[in-house]
């Protein structure tokens, strides 16, 4: 895939803080929340909405922005949905591996 030549060029670029890192939502599924469960993605995390919200019957695979959409409009407690999120997606445990990323000095980090 890289030539010898990209690879020193993408280098180069590291050491002078020139190289955006773009992460997908995947990214963070090894990290373990605050309930030391893996962070979910996609369809896991509209299961979660979809209990959440108290449908009937099994989830049906309702698309992430729907189930988000319907997650936002519901009348639970905004108390309820901040207590879901934060359990959800805030972060207690990770592997060493995404130290090594953060060693490099990109330039900007953004992520899905």
């Amino acid at each position: 895939m890289f030539q010898k030549a990209d690879e020193q060029y993408l280098l180069g670029k590291l050491g002078m803080n020139e190289v955006v890192l773009f992460l997908g939502a995947g990214f963070s599924s090894e990290a373990k929340n605050i309930d030391g469960m893996q962070i979910p993605i996609g369809d896991q995390f509209s299961k979660m909405l979809w209990n959440f919200l108290g449908y009937d019957g099994d989830y049906d695979y309702t698309p992430l922005n729907t189930m988000f959409e319907a997650f936002i409009e519901s009348p639970k407690k905004l108390d309820d949905k901040k207590h879901l999120i934060n359990q959800t997606f805030t972060i207690s445990d990770f592997p060493d591996s995404y130290l090594s990323i953060a060693k490099i000095p990109w330039f900007k980090i953004y992520t899905i």
